[in-house]
């Protein structure tokens, strides 16, 4: 069959194909594929992120146990660690009475005319060493223990003689207090002999391991540095 428009022309419709018809057709499909495209991409994107995201909480649940394990490691490093402070502390301040007393016996100088009435020991702390230091007592020396003497001498050359054998001992300082001349009798040479008074500090020295002795407070006593 065959369709004839008897319509005049100006009233005939245009069917001829337009542009813009074709143009709008065919915004339409890439209007979703712009809306589509960025949806994929960004659900490919927060599934990638998602599944780093679930591997890395396993590999945290994985290391739990080691973590533990390095937590209680450290906990435990820092209890010894605090424990060794405390004992270096305390070896640190342990002291060798009856060895220190030795030394000082064994250095008394066998100089004939001096004769010890008493010899007491004390230990000195550090305050008490930098003030020492400080008034410039020992000649700077840094000394543990400190030997009060007390004595007689024959003369007082009897005497620079007997504190000189210290002065020059590099393990000892001498800090001299007093002298006048005694009054209990004459010495061997007629004379009255010199009562004086002393201080000896013993040079810090760290006690050996090897030569234990049973640590004391307090030693007091009298000695003989020599013979009248």
């Amino acid at each position: 069959m065959v369709e004839i428009n008897l319509l005049p022309a100006q009233y005939r419709k245009r069917n001829e194909p337009n542009a813009w018809r074709y143009a709008s057709m065919a915004l339409v499909p890439l209007t979703v594929l712009g809306l589509l495209i960025p949806s994929v991409v960004i659900g490919t994107i927060q599934g990638n992120v998602q599944r780093e995201l679930d591997a890395t909480n396993g590999q945290l649940t994985a290391l739990q146990p080691a973590k533990r394990e390095y937590d209680d490691l450290n906990r435990q490093k820092t209890e010894l660690q605090q424990v060794t402070a405390v004992a270096d502390t305390l070896q640190a301040s342990k002291t060798y009475w009856s060895s220190d007393l030795a030394r000082m016996i064994n250095a008394l100088p066998s100089t004939k005319g001096v004769a010890l009435t008493t010899l007491t020991m004390r230990t000195v702390d550090s305050n008490t060493q930098t003030n020492h230091q400080q008034q410039g007592l020992y000649d700077g020396k840094m000394v543990s223990k400190e030997f009060d003497l007390t004595g007689q001498a024959s003369s007082t050359q009897t005497l620079v003689e007997f504190l000189n054998a210290f002065e020059n001992n590099p393990n000892f300082g001498v800090n001299f207090r007093s002298a006048q001349r005694g009054e209990a009798g004459a010495s061997s040479t007629g004379t009255e002999p010199y009562t004086f008074n002393a201080t000896v500090g013993l040079v810090s020295q760290a006690a050996t391991p090897s030569t234990p002795s049973t640590p004391v407070q307090s030693s007091t006593g009298a000695g003989t540095g020599g013979q009248n």
